[in-house]
Order: structure tokens, then sequence, then C-alpha cells
């Protein structure tokens, strides 16, 4: 099969990071991989694995010359599925894509939130280009149920959980938490707004009391004042740890996992952490309910606020290793490789 794939680069993102495991996925596929931009951020070995096109995106109003260049490139290549990922690759290659070519578009993150409450004009656009015969993927049901609200003549639509790599399921964490001992704690993501690591350190100073300490890794644009927050209350036992190319053998050596964001599209990271044995803390957002399931503890009230958990698992008052192997078994359930892509091939085959 011969798959033409859209995105905006790839820069090391949770849906450029998914593309590049996809094609590895399906090797004997032909892949044709047409970016947005140069970005690039991965092994330059892994660029063997497909044709590499560049057409770049400089602003929203070059939108249909990009589309007309996609086209092209769509007939000269002549392949027998199109997948585009995020938005922009999506709207361009909606415009561009011929209706005689199955079309599948997949989308990481709650429309609503990420685009269509800030922009009219996205959502003019996707409900200009969505088509009946069009194929939406989303990474959980409640992207899915968000995006078809507002667009209703999207197609079909199907879920796929995005997948956690092998490298986290081999993690053998052998830490077993005791009351009263330090509680390692470590948190993964962009440091950005929606990840809420600012009511996370404000938890965290309501216990900076007890032995209970908090390694992020991550970068972005709230760092400074998130580090200015960590200085100006003297809170020594949160360090930053930048980005990490290792996070699964960093996995092993923490208690617990956090993730208290206000908005998600699915979180691999929680994934990641589940599928390593590691019990997670997470925010109550219908996502995580989604992903997590029974398998986690959940952050969703003032008496279960994250100091309030940490500060009862601290106690032994909640027991990490009730749900650790049930994490495990949800994470296998719904976010193995093997499964994605065979889910993904069956989605190809279904709508050819």
């Amino acid at each position: 099969m011969k798959i033409v794939h859209v995105i905006d680069g790839l820069g090391r993102g949770g849906a450029e990071t998914l593309l590049i495991n996809t094609i590895q996925l399906l090797p004997h596929d032909e892949h044709i991989v047409v970016c947005l931009s140069h970005d690039y951020a991965f092994d330059p070995e892994l660029r063997k694995l497909f044709t590499h096109f560049v057409i770049p995106l400089k602003t929203k109003f070059n939108i249909p010359f990009i589309a007309l260049k996609v086209r092209r490139l769509i007939k000269k290549q002549k392949p027998d599925i199109v997948h585009a990922n995020l938005l922009f690759p999506g709207i361009i290659t909606k415009l561009a894509c011929p209706a005689r070519v199955p079309l599948f578009y997949s989308i990481h993150s709650e429309y609503s939130t990420a685009y269509f409450k800030k922009s009219r004009l996205i959502i003019m656009l996707e409900k200009f280009t969505a088509k009946k015969y069009h194929h939406l993927i989303g990474v959980s049901n409640i992207v899915i149920n968000d995006y078809v609200k507002y667009i209703p003549n999207s197609g079909t639509a199907d879920v796929l959980y995005n997948f956690a790599g092998e490298q986290f399921f081999k993690v053998n964490r052998q830490l077993k938490y005791t009351a009263g001992s330090p509680l390692q704690c470590m948190a993964v993501g962009n440091l950005r707004a929606a990840k809420n690591y600012s009511y996370i350190l404000e938890q965290f100073n309501l216990i900076k009391q007890l032995p209970v300490s908090l390694d992020i890794f991550g970068l972005g644009a709230e760092e400074g004042n998130l580090k200015k927050y960590k200085n100006d209350n003297s809170l020594i036992n949160v360090e930053f740890k930048g980005s990490s190319h290792n996070i699964a053998d960093a996995m092993q050596h923490y208690d617990v996992f956090i993730a208290c964001s206000s908005t998600e599209g699915f979180g691999i990271a929680v994934l990641e952490a589940m599928a390593a044995k590691l019990p997670v803390v997470v925010s109550s957002i219908p996502v995580f309910k989604e992903v997590v399931a029974d398998a986690g503890f959940f952050v969703d009230s003032a008496d279960r606020s994250l100091s309030s958990v940490l500060e009862k698992i601290f106690n032994g008052d909640i027991d990490l290793t009730q749900n650790t192997e049930k994490a495990h078994e949800r994470a296998l359930t719904i976010a193995a490789r093997e499964s994605y892509g065979r889910q993904l091939k069956q989605l190809y085959q279904k709508y050819r």
C-alpha cells in the first residue's frame, strides 16, 4: 500500500513521534511524508524509511496555494491512501485530496478548546473542507465527540488510542513505597498552561514540610513563571529536569506519576507511566477518566486535591500498589504497539 502522510513538520512532538512510529510499524507499505515546514528532530537514519517532501506553509492565507501543490503531488504519486495529522495539514489535505482517494485525518486534541472557541475562521474552514466521504480518526472518544459537535458532516469517525513505546512495558520497576518514607514524584510534559503545572506547584507548597519531592521533565513557555514561583516559595523539593530522551528509564526511580492537566486530547505520558507500573495521580478531566478508568488515583475535589492525595499516600491511608497491575493491564489493552498497527491497518482496509 502506498500512503501519503501530511503533517506540520517533523519536530519532536506527540503527533510527529506517532507518525514516525507508525511508519516503523508498517514497513511493508510505501510511505511519503509531506511536511508544511522544514522541522526535523529525529534520527537522520529514519529518513530512509520514507520519501520526504517539504511544502512550507508561511501563513494561513497561503492555504489555497499550498493545497494546490499538495493536490499536484497526490496526483503524481498516485497513493492508495492519504492520511493527514493536525489542524492545518487536515484542512489543506481535505482541499487537496481527490474524492477517489480515501482520505483519513487524525485529530489529537479537543478542537473546541484548542481552536474553535478562539477562531471563527477555523470553524468555517473545517466546515467548508469536511466531506461525508472523509474518515476522521480521534485519539479518544472525548476528542471525537467534541469535533463532531461542531463539524457534523465530518464523515466516518473512529477512535484509535495512541500507543506507548515498548521500552515502557519493559521497565523493570522494583520500587515498593513504604508509608512514612520519602515520596518521590515525577511529572512529564511541555511546560504550558494546559498542563496546569501552576496548580501542581501550589499544591506542593501546601505540603512542603513533608519529604515529598517532585521532578518535572519538560520545557516550554511557562518555565520562567514556574521557576519564579518555586524560588519565591522556597520549594526545595521541586526540581526542573528539562528534556530527557530516556523517560522510561527514569520512571523506575519514582513512586508516583502526576498529571493535572486542565485539558488533554489523550495524555500519552500517563499511559506510558501505567505501562511502566508507575502509579498515576491525575486530574479528573474526561479524557483521563476514559483512558485511566479505575486504574489510577483522581484529583477531583477539595478533599481529593493533589496535596491531600499525596499526604494520604505518605501517611499510608492510600495504598499505591493496589492499582499497579490493573494499570499495566489497562495499558496493554489500549496502548500496545502491535495493537495500534493492526487497528490502523484495519481502518485503512475498511474504507479503501
